[in-house]
């Protein structure tokens, strides 16, 4: 098995006065501010792509409240009161006091 070496010049390229980045340590105000204007940016689109997920995660809610819950619960309460009103019906007749009047 070859392994290659690495080269020193990408190593010893890095300069006691920059950053990680390559950036300047000594900045300056207007890149002070290029800095805060892209964390606000970066705080802005995180912000958005919270958000999207938050309303993604809502829709996906309101989906399973629709095709799940909904017809869970028509099936529960339809039969409920399919026996209660057919018991009613047994007791009471088609008449005016089947419908409270």
């Amino acid at each position: 098995m070859l392994f290659r070496k690495r080269r020193a010049s990408s190593i010893s390229s890095s300069s006691p006065y920059t950053d990680d980045d390559g950036r300047s340590v000594y900045t300056t105000t207007s890149s002070d501010d290029s800095d805060t204007e892209l964390t606000r940016e970066r705080e802005r689109r995180r912000r958005e792509l919270l958000q999207q997920e938050w309303e993604e995660g809502v829709a996906q809610l309101q989906l399973i409240f629709v095709v799940v819950l909904m017809p869970w619960f028509g099936k529960y309460w339809g039969r409920k009161w399919a026996h209660v009103l057919h018991t009613r019906y047994l007791r009471l007749g088609l008449g005016k006091s089947f419908f409270c009047l």
